[in-house]
Order: structure tokens, then C-alpha cells, then sequence
């Protein structure tokens, strides 16, 4: 992960998953890697480098499901950046899920 989405931005997600889950007693958090079919790679390893994030949080007990996506951009200005620009609708966050299951 980029260091700047890594530092500034993701972790506003992080919190806010920890945040809900003192609310509600629980929740539930996947993260999912979405690379593209030919993705960039880095090292003597070739290790792939991921496009972008989602952060799935879910409490099935209290009908809660929020979910957010972070491009892996190495150039971001995380200034002004906002934990809500980020949300998206669950069934993206899904969809790519079951892509890498």
C-alpha cells in the first residue's frame, strides 16, 4: 500500500471501523486487494502491486453494512481528504470479494 493512502487516508477507515465496533459490540471487517489482470510489480520478487482497497465493516445482528475503496495512488495530496469521499455501495465491495474467493 502506498505510504500516504497507508498513513493519511486508510487509516481513517481503521478508526472508524474500531469506532463502530464499541457502538455495537462487534463487527466484522474484510479487506480486499483489487489488482488489475496485468498488474505493476516491484522487487526482485515480482511481487504484485495492488490498484486499490475496499474496507468491508458489518454487524449482521444490526442490519450494518458500510463500506469504503482506496485507489493505491502513490501521488495523493491526503490533504482535505475525507473518510465519506471514500464509501462506496457494499455490492462493489462484495463483488470484488467473491472475484477472489
Amino acid at each position: 500500500m502506498a505510504a500516504k493512502v497507508n498513513r493519511y487516508t486508510w487509516i481513517k477507515s481503521e478508526a472508524y471501523g474500531k469506532k463502530v465496533a464499541k457502538k455495537l459490540g462487534y463487527v466484522q471487517i474484510i479487506d480486499v486487494m483489487v489488482f488489475d489482470k496485468r498488474p505493476k510489480t516491484m522487487g526482485k520478487n515480482k511481487i504484485a502491486i495492488a490498484k486499490g482497497f475496499y474496507k468491508i465493516i458489518v454487524n449482521d445482528d444490526k442490519d450494518f453494512e458500510k463500506c469504503f475503496y482506496y485507489e493505491n495512488d502513490l501521488n495523493i495530496n491526503p490533504k482535505g481528504d475525507k473518510l465519506k469521499s471514500h464509501t462506496v455501495e457494499c455490492s462493489k465491495a462484495f463483488r470484488a470479494l467473491k472475484q477472489r474467493i
